[in-house]
This record gives C-alpha cells, sequence and structure tokens, in this order.
C-alpha cells in the first residue's frame, strides 16, 4: 500500500457518473416530448448547459469584492 495515499474528491468519483446517466435521460425525454425532430438537440443542450452556467454565474458574483466594485462606482460618479 503506498505511503501517501490522495484524498478523492466526491466530484471526481460518481459525479461523472451522474452526468452521464441524467444526459441519457434527458435525451431519451426529449425524444419522447419532441420526437426526433430539430428540436431534441436545442432542448437537450439548453437543458444540460443550464445548471453548470447557473452554478459558474453564481460562483463569479459571489466572488466580487463589493468594496472594490463600490470605490470604482464613486470614482466613476465624479470622473463623468
Amino acid at each position: 500500500m503506498p505511503s501517501r495515499l490522495r484524498r478523492v474528491s466526491w466530484r471526481s468519483c460518481s459525479c461523472s457518473h451522474f452526468f452521464v446517466f441524467t444526459a441519457i435521460i434527458v435525451v431519451v425525454l426529449a425524444m419522447v416530448w419532441f420526437g426526433t425532430g430539430s428540436m431534441v438537440p436545442v432542448f437537450v443542450v439548453a437543458v444540460l448547459m443550464f445548471p453548470g452556467t447557473y452554478l459558474n454565474t453564481a460562483d463569479g458574483w459571489r466572488s466580487i469584492d463589493t468594496a472594490k466594485v463600490l470605490a470604482w462606482t464613486l470614482v466613476s460618479m465624479f470622473i463623468i
């Protein structure tokens, strides 16, 4: 057994399998709802991209330093 064990994050193990199975379920449901028309790829891409986009946007908003934003807002009010 190696002396140094690397800690494995929960994201690296089961999360990838979860997303694969979720994608398969979404594709099957989209084909049932919309048939095999051109709306299926649009729906699948929109549904599968939404969670990642939402989480990254929320994380970006949380990482904004509000003191700096307020300072630059006050500076820009006097410049303009």
